[in-house]
This record gives structure tokens, C-alpha cells and sequence, in this order.
């Protein structure tokens, strides 16, 4: 990422277009000196936080304040939050979905985190780990490839019912 962004510096381009969120904050410090506009395919929602760089994926963003929002709306106890354990996902669940329901009164100890590895494969074992901490809320985040498999096993369980989970998924990879 920074020998591109050296090359993208001296082919004295209006914009910049880097890759995802590590080639970006690679990328940063070699491009944001040039003044110019920075664009990348990030989901970390702090990403924007230098004024020159803008986001093009940004569900993240969008989606936590909708897990804030049902969470307050089940008046949940207990939340098991599963997700794929990228830099994106931990940023989205421990930067803003945990500390805006601390702050309304919820506490640390209240979430149950199960972040999974991408090559994970035995979501049957997962499912069963969320279970025997019998949370009233599950929210859970990742990929159609891990998603179906971590539900299937929730189902199994008996553990999908009364609105008790929301979820969202890349689409990104959807055949």
C-alpha cells in the first residue's frame, strides 16, 4: 500500500482511490500531506476522521445505531454480540454499539462478545457457547459464508425465536 501510495504521489493525481481499511491507514500518512482528497473502501467509521478521506462502504456507520435502537426497544438484559473479528466489526461494537447503551444505563458486564475467526468453520460449538449464556438478545454481524451456517446452528438449538436476534451481513460477497 505505501509503494502505491508513493507511485500515486508522483503521478500528480486530482484524487486518490485506496484499497480497504489497513491499505488506507498505510496509505495516509504518505497522501494526506498532498492536500488532496483521499478515497476509500473502509468500513471503519473512524476512518473519516482526517477531513481529506471519505468512505464508499459505509454500513457501520449506518447499521449500529439500529442495533442501539432494538436493543433499547426489547429492553434487552443480557446481549451475546457474534461477529466476524475484523477491525471494522470491533470498532463498530466496541466504539459505538457498547458505550451508547453503557451510557444509558446498561453495563460492560451486560455483553457477551463471541467474535469468530473468518476461517471458522464450527458454528455449531459457537451457537452452543451463545446459548449457554442464555442471552435475551443475540446480534450478530460477518458474512453470508459464516452467517447461515452460526443460525442453522442457533435454530438447532431452539434459540431463534420471539425477534430475539437482528443481524446484518456483507453483501459484498452474495453470489
Amino acid at each position: 500500500a505505501a509503494t502505491l501510495a508513493h507511485r500515486q504521489c508522483s503521478s500528480n493525481a486530482a484524487v486518490y482511490h485506496v484499497g480497504y481499511s489497513a491499505e488506507t491507514l498505510a496509505a495516509m500518512p504518505i497522501l494526506t500531506p498532498t492536500g488532496k482528497p483521499i478515497f476509500s473502501q473502509s468500513f471503519l467509521a473512524t476512518i473519516t476522521r482526517d477531513p481529506l478521506v471519505y468512505r464508499n462502504l459505509i454500513s457501520f456507520k449506518t447499521e449500529y445505531p439500529v442495533f442501539v435502537e432494538y436493543a433499547r426497544h426489547r429492553k434487552s438484559k443480557q446481549i451475546a454480540i457474534v461477529y466476524a473479528n475484523l477491525p471494522e466489526t470491533n470498532e463498530e461494537f466496541k466504539t459505538f454499539v457498547i458505550p451508547a447503551l453503557v451510557k444509558d444505563g446498561w453495563e460492560k458486564s451486560d455483553f457477551l462478545l463471541f467474535p469468530y475467526s473468518l476461517d471458522e468453520t464450527d458454528f455449531r460449538t459457537l451457537a452452543s457457547k451463545v446459548q449457554q449464556r442464555s442471552p435475551d438478545l443475540i446480534i450478530i454481524n460477518g458474512f453470508q459464508s459464516t452467517l447461515a451456517p452460526f443460525v442453522m446452528g442457533l435454530r438447532t438449538l431452539g434459540m431463534v425465536n420471539d425477534g430475539n436476534f437482528i443481524g446484518t451481513f456483507d453483501l459484498i460477497d452474495v453470489p
